[in-house]
């Protein structure tokens, strides 16, 4: 607008003075003689040297014609000695009487071969900036008011039949941003140039962007409204279509057309585009379904002198989905601030997808996905945008906060959000026969080998897929709460982070989060900004139920009881089996009232008694635990090897203490359990094993995480028995020798000393 607003002033201004100058030349004298007159009356009021290289050619009644031939205009002092503007010829025509009334009625306006470079240098600096400013005082142009003094000759009013282009060339080069922009073989047409009414324009070009990289054919046909003396602008009825191609282009190539209707009446409004609308259609192989299309109405205003514009109703749709926003934007031309509010109105993805030929996610509840909507404020300038008021749902959540984004260039957010529940696991692809848990399907860490192969030293490496460039450059700070979620089929409330990224390392800090009658704090860390990322993580967790826990988590528990962990953990690695194996720290466990289940202590204790003692084993059927009043011990891990040499299980009927060692990059066992009997089993269940009160018995855990082993040592068992045997007639042995000898010497000294005093000393020997 303000390149038509150049042309039609700087046209306006200079016809005038050569009709004048052409009149009479006609009149009185040669019309080239006066070409020198002309240059300087450009010279003072633009600032910029005009260079008329053709000959003025001149009619004269009833139409006062003027043909230029080629024609240059300079450049500002600072943008080089290329010009500004030229132009191979101009063929004006206007009617003479009129001009008495300080009028310009003109017949179509041709310009030919028209070239016009802009150039913003790196400063910002526009070279068409003291064009403007010369032409305008305190926003008005300063021709088109008549002179209020009767002195001098003012332009009262300009109407011209139509503007003719053809074979121009339009650039822009703008050396602060980079952009490059050429619009090649331009040939333009207009309708009557009237201020007060609406201006049809038709016209055709090629456009050669360098920065960013494309090119392509535009046309347009429409009605621009316009109101220069207030600074005023429309774009009526009409019609864009396009044809583009090039790396900065979707797919490599685009195609569109759009169905424009903006009328306004910019008399008697700022810029009212009562019932405005536009229609339009995109085209190309990398858009959805190939195809964008959508239509929109609104009612807005603007104005330009005091950097406003308001969008006071914007609806419609956009492929399928119905949009509306209200916008108000001030400072437009030094640094616009937007406030808006946004609206996307509920429609179901399930439903939607397939007409852009998008899949439909594989989702474990094909229910989800069905409803969705999004409102929104948004406050923006040109160094920050920021969401508030947001609520977004998705199916039966509700999320809610906002978000900010400053320094576009690296971009840093802000956010603090809240939901109030979420079922992720619905959203997970549906789980198959072919996936096993933890690993165990054959296609991961934990790949079993083939039948009659060799278990392998190590788990074959999964790269784990960080995305390490981005995650360096992440600024992201930020809280988010959610009131219930449920995730890997564990369910917890009541769940708060704070995300930190910055520097390559992101931090969760602090986690807190309910779950199964406890709660769990702690932090994580993950720093990528060396070569190999590094995982840390601490957590304390307290009055956690196990078994519902583990259930819910693996479909099977193997420990039961209200217990207590702690955790410190580090390890570094690009891949799973890397952070295994480097895998350090320490961990902590205490349960009460619980069971470890899978194996049932007493009931080997009893099969190895059958085994030794030759005797029937009781076949009644016994639950596969064992019970415990409490459960500790602490673990050192080095290196991906979990040693703990401190394990403590007491009930009324055992004491287990343990020690040994889980190797994680194998998923190997190698531990000993000493369990000792110290009351009757038969709370246990099964018959009572008294012969076995008091005797530690050794269990040697074996094997791997998915299938241990549990073997006692019977040997231990032989030797503890045999020693227990052999000191229980030991013991037997004394008392009867100790027995024997008494006997002995109370009847010597009975015989010896006889009477009174023999029976005595017998007595005080009993």
């Amino acid at each position: 607008m303000k390149l038509l607003k150049i042309l039609l002033y700087g046209f306006g201004g200079l016809l005038l003075l050569l009709f004048v100058a052409g009149v009479a030349a006609t009149l009185f004298v040669e019309p080239n003689q006066f070409k020198p007159q002309i240059v300087e009356a450009v010279k003072d009021q633009t600032g910029r040297d005009l260079d008329i290289q053709g000959d003025l050619a001149l009619s004269v009644f009833p139409w006062l014609g003027v043909k230029i031939g080629p024609t240059r205009m300079s450049n500002p002092e600072g943008f080089g000695d290329q010009p500004f503007a030229q132009v191979e010829e101009v063929d004006v025509r206007v009617k003479l009487m009129p001009l008495i009334e300080r009028k310009v009625q003109a017949d179509t306006v041709s310009l030919s071969g028209l070239q016009l470079a802009l150039v913003r240098d790196a400063q910002g600096r526009g070279n068409w900036q003291d064009l403007i400013a010369s032409t305008t005082g305190t926003g008005a142009p300063a021709d088109v008011a008549p002179s209020p003094a009767g002195d001098g000759f003012a332009l009262a009013g300009l109407v011209i039949d139509g503007i003719a282009i053809s074979d121009a060339l339009i650039s822009l080069d703008d050396q602060q941003s980079g952009q490059r922009v050429a619009i090649r073989n331009l040939n333009l047409e207009t309708g009557a140039v009237d201020l007060n009414r609406p201006l049809p324009i038709e016209a055709r070009f090629e456009i050669d962007s360098k920065a960013p990289a494309f090119v392509g054919n535009v046309s347009v046909d429409g009605t621009v409204e316009m109101d220069l003396s207030q600074q005023r602008y429309g774009f009526g009825e009409g019609k864009i279509a396009f044809d583009l191609t090039g790396d900065a282009i979707p797919g490599d190539a685009l195609e569109g057309k759009l169905d424009m209707n903006l009328s306004a009446d910019l008399i008697s409004q700022i810029f009212g585009l009562s019932d405005g609308g536009f229609e339009f259609t995109l085209t190309g192989p990398d858009l959805p379904g190939g195809q964008v299309a959508g239509a929109f109405g609104f009612q807005a205003e603007a104005n330009l002198a005091a950097q406003t514009a308001k969008v006071s109703r914007f609806d419609g749709t956009l492929m399928g989905l119905a949009v509306s926003a209200v916008l108000d934007v001030t400072q437009l031309n030094d640094n616009p601030q937007v406030k808006a509010m946004l609206n996307l109105a509920e429609f179901s993805p399930r439903a939607w997808l397939p007409t852009l030929d998008l899949p439909i996610p594989d989702t474990s509840d094909p229910k989800v996905l069905t409803r969705v909507s999004l409102q929104t404020g948004l406050t923006a300038n040109s160094e920050r945008a920021a969401l508030d008021g947001l609520r977004i749902v998705l199916d039966d959540t509700t999320l809610t906060g906002g978000a900010e984004v400053t320094n576009f260039s690296r971009p840093a957010v802000r956010f603090d959000l809240a939901a109030d529940a979420i079922d992720l696991d619905r959203y997970m692809p549906p789980s198959t026969e072919t996936v096993a848990v933890a690993g165990r399907d054959g296609t991961g860490d934990n790949a079993a080998p083939p039948a009659g192969a060799a278990a392998p030293s190590a788990a074959a490496p999964v790269p784990v897929g960080l995305p390490l460039d981005t995650l360096r450059e992440l600024d992201l700070i930020g809280k988010a709460r959610i009131e219930r979620l449920k995730v890997s089929n564990l369910s917890v409330s009541d769940a708060q982070l704070r995300l930190e990224a910055k520097g390559g390392v992101i931090q969760l800090n602090p986690i807190s989060v309910s779950l199964y009658q406890g709660v769990a704090k702690g932090r994580m860390a993950l720093d990528v900004s060396a070569n190999q990322p590094a995982l840390s993580s601490t957590m304390n967790v307290v009055n956690v139920q196990a078994e519902p826990l583990l259930k819910d988590l693996q479909g099977e528990a193997l420990l039961a009881g209200r217990g207590q962990v702690v955790l410190d953990l580090k390890a570094t690695g690009l891949t799973s089996g890397s952070l295994k194996r480097s895998l350090n720290g320490n961990v902590g466990i205490k349960f009460l009232d619980g069971a470890v289940m899978g194996v049932n202590v007493a009931q080997i204790i009893r099969e190895a008694q059958a085994a030794l003692s030759g005797q029937p084993l009781d076949q009644a059927r016994q639950p596969n635990r064992t019970d415990f009043a409490e459960l500790s011990g602490t673990a050192a891990i080095v290196n991906g090897t979990i040693n703990n040499q401190d394990l403590a299980l007491k009930s009324p009927l055992l004491r287990i203490q343990g020690a040994g060692s889980a190797t994680l990059p194998t998923e190997t066992i190698d531990y000993l359990i000493n369990a000792s009997v110290v009351e009757s089993l038969e709370g246990q269940g099964g018959r009572g094993l008294s012969d076995l009160r008091g005797l530690t018995i050794p269990v040697r855990v074996s094997g791997t995480f998915s299938q241990p082993s549990y073997q006692p040592d019977v040997e231990a068992v032989l030797t503890g028995i045999a020693k227990a045997k052999a000191q229980e007639e030991l013991e037997k042995r004394q008392d009867e020798l100790q027995a024997k000898g008494m006997e002995k010497l109370k009847k010597q000294l009975g015989d010896q000393l006889g009477g009174e005093v023999g029976e005595k000393l017998k007595g005080f020997f009993k």
